[in-house]
């Protein structure tokens, strides 16, 4: 048969305001639709898309400019530490800190020693996204209708909603060795030490800058002047999304459907927690750990489930009036008609998990975390499991091991004692960007499994009125379902032979069983709900 394609320019928005305007002003959105039938019971369809992303914000001050189609508001600029680093021209309320703006005035210091957030517009691109499917869908036997598909996802130039501009992990690399290499031949960390303060007298509201004297590491930040600084909806966001997606459904026909859907994906992002066009997961990583390198935060999506399966359904008993079974039984069919049965089960692969803690927020990753399904153990305070890295662990009462706690370690510096000729001690490296990745693509929490059900009966009142009762069970088989394992690293050890660097916490890498039903935190759905309604029809 001939096959058939459509296409669908969509208008976008202009770049200054939200007025419409024409194509030829601004590049086109495009839809383009395929459709193809080769056989009576087979059609193939194929789209492709591309839209833009309006910018939003929420809240007051910078943050809550609202909804402007693909302009930000008026922005500002902070230029490198020189002097007082006065902010520069132009000047708007864009630029704001706890409801306090920023005047035309360059020599006004109004904002020195506050935490700010900034809109910084170095570049100005439009955030889109390209989407497109390949779909087969036949019909079967049965009444069944199978549909496979391919749906992929790219969204380019993506707003991460907020990026920290002035943290240590901030300060120039080639300062940060250099203080780690003094650090090792003395004995004192440079960064740490009290020296003259610029600012005294003039910023007198923060603690770390209004004193005499001040550590050294926050005259080498890039903005000193200032608290925290947070730039806000940089458009450097990008994402990938790739689904095999099945559905096997059959349609209601002497009293029962059924509907089972599949998904197999990979979604990939850049951005994380910050990216303003994607939702979290159960775990986020530490995001922006190495500003000389920010394309090493690209990582499985928080949340990326690779495989989903669910499963409903609807049966309307063969019971009563009108109905094979016995509708000529008054009794029988009084009690029986009516009922129908309903429920949706759902199974989800668990979401990714990242490791945080240490130096600039990520550790070393020394071996494979994954641990065998017979090392997961669930622990009573005495028992011990050997993991693949030797070490024994022995998990504290009702805490089940996840992965492998001594995959992970911290560099140690040993430097000398000060005060102490010919002593040296060792102390956790401050300064260093570890390599575990932001989420990890096969160490992921517990997956989901859970079944809702429904049973409801209609009552015929009258020719016109009937009754309809219905009794829902959430999470039916009153299923635990555990959250994540202690993922904070922690500090790393320093004293034990053998275990330098590795993790001192006894419970990094575990789900406190014990207390996962109803414990904020340690689950992460609810007890068994049920809830009864009636509805009157008349």
């Amino acid at each position: 048969m001939t096959p058939s394609l459509t296409a669908h320019p969509i208008t976008p928005f202009n770049r200054d305001r939200s007025a419409w305007v024409s194509l030829e002003e601004l590049c086109t959105a495009i839809e383009v639709e395929f459709g193809f039938r080769p056989c009576e019971k087979t059609v193939i369809r194929s789209a492709y898309g591309i839209s833009y992303v309006m910018i939003t914000g929420v809240g007051s001050g910078a943050q809550g400019f609202g909804s402007d189609g693909f302009s930000a508001p008026a922005y500002v600029q902070i230029r490198p530490s020189s002097g007082l680093d006065i902010l520069q021209n132009p000047y708007t309320n864009a630029y704001s800190a706890g409801g306090v703006t920023a005047n035309a005035n360059p020599l006004n210091p109004v904002l020195l020693g506050q935490n700010v957030t900034a809109i910084i517009r170095a570049d100005n691109h439009i955030p889109y996204v390209q989407q497109w499917n390949v779909a087969v869908q036949r019909d079967l036997p049965l009444r069944l209708n199978l549909q496979l598909a391919y749906v992929g996802t790219k969204g380019t130039h993506l707003a991460i909603q907020q990026r920290p501009m002035n943290q240590t992990d901030d300060i120039p690399q080639s300062t940060l060795t250099s203080a780690v290499n003094t650090y090792i031949a003395t004995g004192a960390n440079p960064l740490t030490t009290l020296v003259p303060n610029p600012f005294s007298g003039v910023i007198t509201n923060n603690t770390n800058l209004k004193n005499a004297t001040i550590q050294q590491q926050f005259l080498s930040l890039p903005y000193p002047a200032y608290g925290t600084v947070t730039q806000f909806h940089g458009r450097i966001g990008s994402s990938t999304y790739h689904a095999m997606q099945m559905t096997v459904k059959r349609a209601f026909h002497q009293g029962f459907q059924i509907m089972g859907t599949y998904t197999w994906s990979k979604s990939i992002d850049f951005g994380g927690a910050y990216t303003a066009q994607v939702q979290t997961g159960s775990s986020q990583g530490s995001t922006f750990w190495n500003p000389n390198n920010m394309g090493l935060d690209r990582a499985v999506s928080a949340f990326d489930k690779t495989q989903v399966a669910v499963l409903s359904y609807v049966w309307d008993l063969p019971f009563g009036k009108g109905k094979k079974l016995v509708a000529n039984t008054p009794v029988a069919k009084q009690l029986l008609g009516g009922w129908k049965i309903g429920g949706i089960s759902s199974f989800t692969a668990g979401f990714p998990l990242g490791v945080t803690g240490s130096g600039f927020g990520r550790p070393n990753v020394i071996a494979d975390p994954i641990l065998p399904a017979e090392d997961q153990i669930i622990g009573d305070g005495k028992k011990s499991v050997t993991v693949p890295t030797g070490q024994t662990v022995v998990p504290p009462a009702g805490y089940k091991l996840i992965f492998n706690p001594y995959a992970f370690a911290a560099p140690v510096l040993t430097v000398p004692r000060v005060g102490t000729p010919g002593a040296t001690v060792n102390v956790a490296n401050p300064y260093y960007y570890g390599n575990a990745p932001r989420l990890w693509g096969n160490l992921r929490g517990p997956g989901i499994e859970n079944f809702d059900i429904t049973v409801s009966r209609t009552f015929r009142i009258t020719e016109k009125m009937r009754l309809e009762a219905r009794a829902d069970a959430f999470n039916a088989l009153n299923r635990v379902q555990p959250g994540v394992p202690g993922l904070g690293f922690g500090g790393p050890n320093l004293t034990t032979a053998g275990s330098i660097g590795l993790n001192t916490s006894s419970t990094f890498g575990m789900i406190n069983t014990a207390t996962m039903q109803g414990a904020l935190g340690s689950n992460t759905n609810i007890p068994r709900y049920m809830q009864v309604s009636m509805r009157l029809h008349w």
